[in-house]
């Protein structure tokens, strides 16, 4: 994951749907498959928006 961090790396992926896979699980630690579940609304709100 490492070699993935840089913005760099990030652009020579082949679409924005996978960058923003590859982001999120960077951010997470979520393994692949379950990233790949995840539903369009599964962002929760914290008291800082």
């Amino acid at each position: 994951m490492a070699q993935l961090e840089p913005q760099e790396a990030l652009a020579q992926l082949p679409d924005a749907t996978t960058r923003h896979l590859v982001v999120v699980l960077i951010e997470t630690g979520l393994r692949a498959g379950d990233t790949c579940r995840l539903r369009a609304d599964c962002l929760v709100p914290d008291s800082v928006g």
